[in-house]
């Protein structure tokens, strides 16, 4: 099996081939809008196997391409899930999308996987001592509130290299919180959306 896609004015033809055979075709308009870190409620159109990817539908005549490695197991043909903008269309090729959502802020990045407190491996062993006690310390103790700390507890956070700008513990703390809310409200909400809608704009507000 061959995928071949090829740009025509703001349209992208996508072929598959096997022994140079056309298989399937379709012909997808660009969205100039749809940017890197967006996050969109679509369904599954095509699973192909053999190229080990899928395309997910994010508008009337839209697609995006989406790695099996990107996706979770067992994923189906006509399936509702929310994705996110990997990589914009460029050259011919579609977004490129993963279901492995991330928030970026200036000191850190939060990311739908299973809690723990991660630190930037480019920090030196002090600094990531210093941010890896401090971060798990206020978790410990009881200076947040019962409902705050069950949301930082609930996905994964990642401290980057900005912190070496020595921002307070208060101030990544609060970052850590907002990036939290964003994730919760995406998890939580993207689902009940409208099909096709974007649940999330990167640096804007909610849509």
């Amino acid at each position: 099996m061959k995928l071949v896609i090829t740009p025509w004015k703001n349209q992208l033809g996508v072929f598959l081939l096997d022994n140079n055979l056309l298989v399937e075709a379709g012909v997808y308009d660009l969205e100039q809008n749809i940017c890197i870190g967006d996050v969109y409620l679509g369904r599954v159109n095509k699973i192909l196997p053999e190229i080990k990817a899928c395309f997910v539908q994010i508008g009337s005549k839209v697609e995006v391409f989406l790695p099996l490695d990107e996706a979770p197991d067992g994923l189906k043909t006509g399936e509702n899930i929310l994705i996110q903008i990997k990589r914009e269309a460029s050259k011919g090729k579609q977004p490129l999308a993963t279901t492995k959502l991330s928030l970026t802020g200036s000191y850190c990045v939060l990311s739908k996987e299973k809690h723990s407190i991660e630190i930037s491996k480019k920090l030196n062993s002090n600094q990531r001592e210093y941010w890896k006690c401090n971060l798990q310390e206020v978790l410990n103790n009881n200076s947040l509130n019962i409902d705050d700390k069950k949301l930082l507890e609930k996905y994964c956070v990642i401290i980057r290299t900005n912190v070496s700008n020595e921002p307070s513990i208060q101030e990544v703390l609060d970052e850590w919180l907002m990036l939290a809310r964003k994730m919760d409200f995406i998890v939580e909400k993207g689902m009940y959306q409208a099909l096709y809608s974007k649940v999330y704009k990167e640096k804007t507000a909610f849509i």
